[in-house]
């Protein structure tokens, strides 16, 4: 999809998120039990897009692997989890058991944009370290100013700083939810 299409594509998710995404309640035949049907090829293409015409460009020149965005039902210990990098498989996991609940707001949903935007950074975190890794210094640099590194520095980043921050920030949020 063009740019232009998807942000008209955008205003018409922003503005009605549950008709978008074709979410709504129904009975299942068999069981009689209440669930929530969506469309998971619309929900899925969206963020993907979302991802590719905005997150993407920005470290275009330095990979052509850009994570694939998925919408899941958590595993039990991320239940709580809006979204989850897993550089393993280069997936953002999106949690779409919390999106269906709250997918009447608008705010839910732009929340899960915000979500996207932070685990892409998670991503680009990753590739600093792999080019660092594998020895493109010049590559790695060019990530910095979107880490948050200046690039007037003098000192260099290492790639156990890196390593450890990343580590913090998930101890920090598994400690969150033991609370």
């Amino acid at each position: 999809m063009e740019k232009e299409q998807f942000k008209r594509e955008l205003q018409l998710a922003l503005k009605d998120p549950k008709q978008y995404f074709e979410i709504r309640k129904s009975k299942h035949p068999l069981t009689g039990q209440n669930e929530t049907l969506y469309s998971k090829y619309k929900l899925n293409k969206f963020f993907q897009e979302f991802s590719n015409h905005y997150l993407d460009p920005d470290v275009a020149e330095l990979t052509d692997k850009f994570p694939i965005v998925k919408f899941k039902h958590m595993e039990d210990h991320d239940k709580r989890a809006v979204g989850k990098y897993n550089h393993k498989e280069n997936e953002i996991n999106l949690n779409v058991d919390m999106f269906l609940k709250g997918s009447i707001s608008s705010t839910v949903f732009t929340g899960f944009l915000a979500t996207l935007c932070h685990e892409h950074q998670h991503f680009k975190q990753n590739l600093y370290i792999d080019l660092k890794k594998a020895g493109k210094e010049d590559q790695a640099k060019k990530l910095e100013p979107m880490l948050g590194i200046s690039p007037e520095s003098t000192y260099g980043v290492s790639i156990e700083e890196i390593e450890k921050m990343d580590s913090w920030e998930g101890s920090q949020l598994n400690t969150a939810k033991e609370i």
